[in-house]
């Protein structure tokens, strides 16, 4: 047997034991993209295939879970590695201003709230976000 069965003008696998007919993942994304093409029925498509139309559905809502599990998970790398963006800066005239900019030449200070951080030269980047991400948090 060819592992095709052919009844009333439609083809349909079958497995060798007469069991459940195995789809492969590319099979199943293949009959879901063609069910979704303009002016085609479910119906159709799955008779075309020689399933059910009922399975075809169910893999269609099968692919739309994993489109969500997928944007979900690359939202939450998004989240784990927080893009670099600008925060505004404020330049001051006072007097104990330019004595702390003397005692530690080449850093900056930045205030979070009600806290400060001093910020020197070759500090580590992420180091430094994780520590703005946990004042913003606090604050």
């Amino acid at each position: 047997m060819d592992g095709m069965a052919r009844d009333g003008g439609l083809a349909s696998r079958v497995s060798a034991g007469g069991g459940r007919r195995q789809w492969s993942a590319a099979q199943k994304a293949a009959i879901v993209a063609e069910s979704y093409a303009t002016g085609v029925r479910v119906s159709e498509v799955a008779a075309r295939h020689g399933v059910n139309e009922s399975l075809v559905f169910t893999w269609r809502r099968q692919a739309r879970t994993l489109q969500t599990m997928e944007a979900s998970e690359k939202a939450n790398e998004e989240l784990r590695s927080p893009p670099a963006s600008f925060v505004p800066v404020l330049l001051c005239d006072d007097a104990a201003a330019d004595q702390r900019q003397q005692r530690v030449a080449g850093s900056i200070e930045i205030a979070v709230a009600d806290v400060s951080i001093r910020v020197t030269a070759g500090v580590d980047a992420a180091t430094l976000a994780m520590v703005l991400a946990a004042v913003r948090g606090v604050g």
